[in-house]
Parts: structure tokens; sequence; C-alpha cells
């Protein structure tokens, strides 16, 4: 297998938007019929493309700050239960502390990952280990935020003025809901975790 760089305006190409429930789209299906590539448009060595997919969803899995985005909201929610007087409450300060230890353990996980592809070196399972646990804590995010804001969690968008912390609690829930599933669904980081850090055997 051969990876190539395709020019996405070529003769041929179709792109079909999926659309998820929250409005927007982030995959597409795509069509190739009769598409044509030129030969120096080859990425990276011939017969060797798993190499290359392989190295570029590494990278993929640990590009993206996700903690961060996760620890944004934390901190909204922090900043809405002091000003509405629940900062006091016992289950919402567990919930939040939870989650905000949970954002830390995920930049580390990152930062792991990091400085082994800095050091030269291939962290397969370390980024695995990293999306699993951002992913999570992303879900998790959205499904307490909706727990502290009650019904009131579910209106509004970034824009509107009136909506609980403008609507970043629903948009982070309905983002949030196929985190799992991009760059590779959950089983199989967990699949890379178990074969490359713990030596088990492929699952069939």
């Amino acid at each position: 297998m051969s990876v190539l760089l395709v020019d996405m305006t070529s003769p041929g190409i179709t792109v079909r938007p999926i659309e998820s429930m929250g409005g927007w789209h982030e995959i597409n299906e795509v069509f190739y019929d009769e598409v044509r590539v030129p030969r120096d448009c080859l990425l990276g060595p011939l017969d060797e493309g798993w190499g290359v997919i392989g190295s570029g969803l590494t990278l993929e899995r640990i590009g993206i700050p996700r903690y961060a985005r996760a620890q944004r909201v934390v901190e909204r929610l922090c900043d809405h239960v002091r000003a509405t007087g629940r900062a006091g409450e016992p289950d919402v300060r567990q919930k939040l502390a939870d989650l905000r230890v949970r954002c830390e353990a995920a930049k580390l996980l990152a930062y792991r990952a990091i400085s082994l592809v800095a050091a030269g070196a291939n962290p397969a399972a370390e980024a695995s280990t990293a999306r699993i646990h951002a992913t999570l804590l992303e879900q998790a995010v959205g499904h307490v935020g909706l727990e502290i804001l009650g019904a009131s969690g579910r209106l509004g968008s970034p824009a509107d003025q009136h909506a609980p912390l403008h609507g970043l609690v629903k948009q982070q829930w309905v983002h949030n809901i196929p985190a799992t599933i991009g760059a590779g669904t959950l089983e199989i980081q967990k699949n890379i975790v178990a074969q490359t850090a713990l030596g088990l055997p492929r699952s069939r």
C-alpha cells in the first residue's frame, strides 16, 4: 500500500458532507470515479504507506489539545457556580474537582507523548492513551455541565447572551458525541495500547 497526495479539485472526485446532530459537519464521504493521480504525488516510500498513515495518526492523536478545550469549560462552570452561590454544594464541588484533576492528567499524558516525539521515539501507545483519556474527559465535561446547569444547559449558542455560559455547555455536549470515533475509535485506541504497551495478542 502506498500513500498519494490527491488534488481535491481533480476530475472524478465527489465530496458528500455527513451532517451531525449539532448542525455542522466535520466528516465527509469521498467518492473517486476514474481519478488519475501523477506518480510524483507519492508521499513517503513506495509500498510503505501503512507506516506513513500510522505515523500521521499517532501525531494527530496528540496534536489537538482537547484537554485545553475541556479545561476552558470547567473553568467557566466554576465561575458559574461561584456566581450562583452553588460553590458550597458537596456534589457540585466533587464533580468539578474530579474534572479539574482529569484535565491536568490529560495534559500530562499529552506532554509525555510529545516528549517522546521530540526524542525521536514512536509514541504509539502513549498517543493512544492520551487520546483515550482526552476524549472521555471531553464527554464527561459535557455531561457534568448539563447536570449542574439542568434543563437550561440545553439552551442557546455561543452567540446567545442570555443562555447559561452563552450555550458553551450545550456546544461541548453536542460536539463531543462523536469524540470517541474520530482519528480511530476508542476500541482501536485500546487495542493499540494492549498490543504495543502490554504485549497482548491482536483481537479477532
